[in-house]
């Protein structure tokens, strides 16, 4: 996934919603905060010793179930609003390319808080 395809991808998921709906800031932030979680797990992982990542493992498959988790909620959200979410489909059912995304909301997250 590109960064330019991420940003597309973003931008389609967050550009529609009215966040000042209550269960829309909540359901985002549980998505936004599992991706965190789970792209700072992800960006440390190359430094990590085998017998580090055996010890993790366990728990950053988990943050990754719980990420993906909220990404389809957060999706089944949009239909429920009537909202489009093809953006949902876009991203697809890899786990790899959902984790990709999962890295690139850290970091949109991470620019867009300066």
């Amino acid at each position: 996934m590109s960064v330019e395809e991420a940003e597309e991808i973003y931008g389609k998921m967050t550009d529609s919603l009215d966040f000042s709906n209550e269960e829309t800031k909540e359901l985002y932030n549980e998505l936004i905060t599992s991706a965190i979680e789970y792209a700072g797990i992800r960006s440390g992982w190359s430094i990590l010793e085998p017998e580090e990542r055996a010890e993790k493992d366990r728990h950053r498959t988990a943050c990754h179930d719980a990420y993906i988790s909220n990404l389809n909620i957060f999706g089944r959200y949009f239909n429920e609003l009537g909202l489009d979410n093809s953006w949902r489909q876009q991203i697809g059912d890899d786990r790899k390319r959902i984790g990709d995304f999962a890295c690139y909301i850290a970091l949109f997250n991470g620019l867009g808080a300066r």
